[in-house]
């Protein structure tokens, strides 16, 4: 076994939340830093910077392929879920969209007893991390390390997307990405200059030749170290041979919401009963680690474009519309785009020809109440998970749904959007519930936004306390997506750079 000697911090994933805090421990402290990422994906290839390209990064050696256990309610299909494989994980190959959610989103986590997690608290965190276009204001950044804009010139099924959502009654907004998002506009997007902005060019490539900073790709953590009731280091596989590293002051796992609650468990620390039954020794029984997983389900209707509509050559500026079905309590709980090319399921494409030119209304469910759960299926560090979402699962997911596919039909007849289509594959406008339902089963996928797995909060099926140390365990701290106790009501890459400054900002308070 090689040691890989002490750092006073290690982080577990240079991924979304893990490569902020890295930057903010080296940037205001003199503490040695060792970074862990189990990808060794290149994030400056074209296919992770052009915001064109961004989608032809899954199934390939940066994207994890993680696939979503068979979902019952789906006809038992398995849906892929992409995770970024590479420095700046997800943040390097997602879709780039900018949504922080609704203020009443983290109102809602401090009312569970998180303090300092209110939209005031957090309203400064987003501010940092941002450098918005227009300069700062009362809720924008500038300076910050991951650019922000809004799309300039919005192709043209963009633009009809807009007006159709404004004659269906909606307002047309000019920030996208305010503190209660409702009504239609240009999508907001961490672009700079033509390229991605991620955490990865953002945070971490400027400190990257940082002596205090060590960066070790494909590593592959295996175990925290454990000595009684506090971490104390991490054991990682490194080019086939096991290396070991001690942390003098905490380890902070940024491995994801499936790898974090991995990390956790094959360390011991998890539920007893499952921990046991897959033969893994149980050091601190915690409940709820890889519980109240929760996911954005979303589907898109194909809409064919009617002839002289051209597609070739359509850029990703595109446009978005924040509604409300009414199921919704406290914001938003849609969310459509419509992409320039079918974005679809196979088992749609197996049951209807899919048109030569076509574009998608992507329908997004954006306050799922379903619950569902990451599990061990083996004590291997490398075995597969059992990754559960549970889509569905409350009937008024499905309900809402419903609402949200009537939606994008109803914006499909309004003029703008009906005279560049030629018809909707598989639907119409008079379908019934029964029909809605059956294409819901057939065209499901996930929006790629799994969170909530090491709940934050002080219950007893909570994994994180409002510090995010893992209760029971000192100098361990969880930072990612997974802490967040109930999904935002946007899309989650902007929120896990947040949970990565709060981190950052509670770690400096207590080290200078």
């Amino acid at each position: 076994m090689k040691n890989y000697k002490q750092f006073d911090y290690i982080i577990i994933g240079a991924g979304t939340s893990g490569c902020v805090i890295a930057r903010r421990l080296l940037d205001h402290t003199n503490a040695t830093v060792l970074l862990l990422e189990a990808g060794d994906g290149d994030p400056m290839a074209d296919v992770t910077t052009d915001p064109d390209k961004w989608y032809m990064s899954f199934g390939t050696n940066i994207d994890y392929r993680y696939s979503y256990a068979p979902q019952p309610f789906l006809n038992n299909r398995v849906i892929p879920v992409p995770r970024g494989k590479l420095l700046g994980g997800s943040s390097s190959i997602n879709g780039l969209i900018w949504a922080r959610g609704s203020h009443a989103d983290y109102d809602g986590w401090a009312a569970e007893g998180n303090e300092s997690w209110d939209y005031q608290s957090v309203l400064p965190l987003f501010k940092r991390v941002e450098d918005w276009e227009g300069g700062e204001t009362a809720y924008h950044g500038q300076g910050g390390p991951i650019h922000v804009e809004k799309v300039k010139n919005p192709n043209y099924i963009a633009s009809a997307l807009i007006r159709a959502a404004a004659s269906f009654g909606l307002p047309i907004v000019d920030d996208m990405s305010g503190p209660n998002p409702y009504g239609a506009g240009a999508l907001v997007r961490n672009v700079k200059n033509g390229k991605r902005s991620s955490a990865y060019t953002g945070y971490l490539l400027p400190v990257l030749h940082n002596p205090n900073l060590t960066v070790i790709t494909g590593s592959a953590v295996t175990k925290l170290i454990l000595e009684g009731s506090k971490c104390m280091g991490v054991k990682f596989i490194k080019d086939g041979q096991q290396d070991s590293a001690y942390a003098a002051s905490e380890v902070i796992l940024s491995a994801g919401s499936f790898d974090s609650p991995r990390i956790l468990m094959l360390s011991g620390i998890g539920d007893p009963d499952e921990l046991s039954a897959v033969g893994i020794k149980v050091a601190h029984g915690l409940r709820g680690v890889g519980k109240n997983m929760q996911d954005h389900p979303n589907l898109a209707i194909l809409a064919e474009l009617k002839k002289g509509s051209a597609t070739d050559g359509l850029d990703l500026q595109i446009s978005t519309v924040f509604a409300k079905s009414s199921y919704a309590t406290y914001s938003s709980d849609l969310m459509f785009i419509a992409p320039p090319f079918p974005l679809t399921t196979p088992a749609v494409a197996e049951k209807y020809p899919i048109p030569q030119k076509c574009f998608s209304i992507i329908s997004c469910l954006m306050l799922s109440e379903s619950r569902g759960y990451v599990k061990m299926l083996s004590n291997s560090p490398f075995g597969p998970l059992e990754i559960q979402p549970n889509m569905f699962t409350q009937t008024a997911d499905l309900k809402a749904m419903v609402e949200a596919v009537r939606i994008a039909l109803n914006f499909s007849e309004q003029p703008a959007l009906k005279e560049i289509t030629q018809k909707i594959v598989g639907l119409s406008p008079l379908s019934s519930d029964k029909e809605i339902i059956d294409y819901i089963k057939l065209a499901t996928a996930s929006y790629w936004h799994p969170i909530g797995t090491c709940r934050m909060g002080r219950e007893e099926t909570d994994v994180v306390d409002a510090k995010l140390k893992v209760h029971g365990i000192e100098g361990l701290r969880v930072a990612d997506a997974s802490i967040m106790p109930k999904i935002t009501s946007g899309n989650t890459h902007a929120p896990t750079l947040m949970i990565g400054e709060h981190l950052a900002t509670d770690l400096l308070a207590t080290d200078v």
